[in-house]
């Protein structure tokens, strides 16, 4: 306003007409209501304007007195409509900045929703979602994610890692269970340092994120309603994730069935192999048995026997498989080289004298890896009965690179 005034007097001495005074004057206000941005500013300057207006163009100049009765008219209009201009100024003024930041949240939601898109398991899921609210806030988060049984599957923090105290955990955990906001700026565990938020889904409450800004403030509500709107995009793959693991596990629930059925037909084509030789040799041995000499009743011994040794160590080895996928049997894993392996598995075939052609190749290197002698003993039997049952070919590879 004092601005204004002394244009008002430069404009005076070159003998402006005295209208264009309140002009300058209401344009002053105009632009100072803009830059100050507040309706208590514009009040001020419109009360400024009059008096400036009054104690230095009105007769009697330098004083607040007026001599036509229609000045106070002049005062009244001057200041009304430069104070509703200045409110107007500053309302659309308000409203560009809503709008700019609007469109700012918006940008950075489809940014966000774009990178969830993105992620392919729940450890890039909580990376992305702290990265992404620890940068949008300049915070410190922690995004906990559970599963159906309740129990929590994965965990990740951005930026110091406050929230492990104990008032922290008991917000967290009454977040996840009450499906309610907690912690710091809430009625319930305001001590703690974190803003815990529920991920809500159709299925009830799937995660949990908490929230510290570094300059220890609470959350606006421009904050909160932005994460809000943020949570929803992130239950929605948090459930992608969820329902890419149960088909999964039906998957696997569906291959290890038919895995099991061919391994059925499998067994029952291995045990008919032994049963029936036994059961012929010992047909023709009971009907011809006074015609066979000792030396061929030996041999036919001999073949039941192996046979009969053949026969229990398949059923053994069903057993220890059954036992194996039960739990009942743990793995005592040591180190073994790789060629010894492979030597027992070719001496386990080579004891039935099969007529086969194994072709091994071995580095120079020797190899060792962790395994266990029982699966090892499994495996080369099962090796044997391959051949037995009239597998053509058997070939043993291995590389340092494996």
């Amino acid at each position: 306003m004092l601005l204004c005034t002394g244009i008002s007097i430069l404009f005076k001495y070159v003998n402006m007409f005295e209208s264009n005074f309140i002009m300058i004057y209401l344009l002053g206000n105009l632009v100072y209501s803009y830059l100050a941005g507040g309706y208590l500013y514009s009040l001020m300057a419109s009360v400024f304007g009059v008096l400036f207006y009054n104690f230095f163009f009105t007769e009697p100049i330098y004083t607040l007195q007026v001599y036509n009765p229609d000045y106070p008219i002049t005062f009244i209009v001057m200041f009304s409509v430069g104070f509703i201009t200045s409110m107007l100024t500053i309302r659309i003024k308000n409203e560009s900045q809503m709008v700019i930041e609007r469109e700012e949240k918006i940008a950075s939601l489809h940014a966000i929703g774009k990178n969830l898109l993105e992620v392919s398991s729940l450890e890039q899921l909580a990376k992305v979602t702290t990265n992404k609210i620890g940068e949008q806030f300049k915070a410190y988060v922690i995004a906990q994610f559970y599963d159906s049984n309740g129990l929590h599957c994965y965990k990740e923090v951005e930026g110091a890692n406050i929230f492990e105290n104990e008032i922290d955990k008991a917000a967290m955990q009454e977040t996840y269970q009450s499906g309610s906001p907690c912690g710091f700026g809430t009625n319930l565990y305001s001590g703690a340092k974190g803003y815990y938020t529920p991920i809500l889904s159709q299925n009830g409450v799937v995660g949990v994120i908490g929230i510290a800004l570094q300059n220890e403030k609470i959350l606006t509500k421009e904050q909160k309603a932005f994460i809000d709107a943020m949570i929803p995009q992130i239950a929605v793959v948090l459930e992608r994730e969820r329902l890419y693991e149960k088909q999964q596990e039906v998957q696997l629930q569906i291959q290890g069935e038919r895995l099991r059925a061919d391994m059925l037909r499998s067994i029952s084509h291995d045990l008919r192999t032994p049963l029936t030789g036994i059961m012929g040799l010992t047909s023709t041995f009971l009907n011809n048995y006074d015609k066979i000499d000792d030396t061929v009743k030996k041999d036919f011994l001999s073949t039941i026997y192996n046979d009969a040794d053949w026969l229990n160590e398949l059923v053994e080895n069903i057993l220890q498989t059954t036992r194996f996928e039960e739990g009942k049997v743990k793995l005592n894993a040591e180190q073994e080289a790789a060629e010894e392996i492979i030597t027992e598995a070719i001496a386990h075939v080579n004891k039935r004298e099969i007529n086969h052609k194994i072709h091994v190749k071995l580095p120079d290197d020797i190899i060792l890896f962790y395994a266990d002698e029982m699966m090892g003993n499994i495996t080369n039997k099962n090796r044997e009965l391959f051949l037995v049952a009239g597998g053509s070919r058997l070939g043993a590879g291995l590389s340092a690179q494996e």
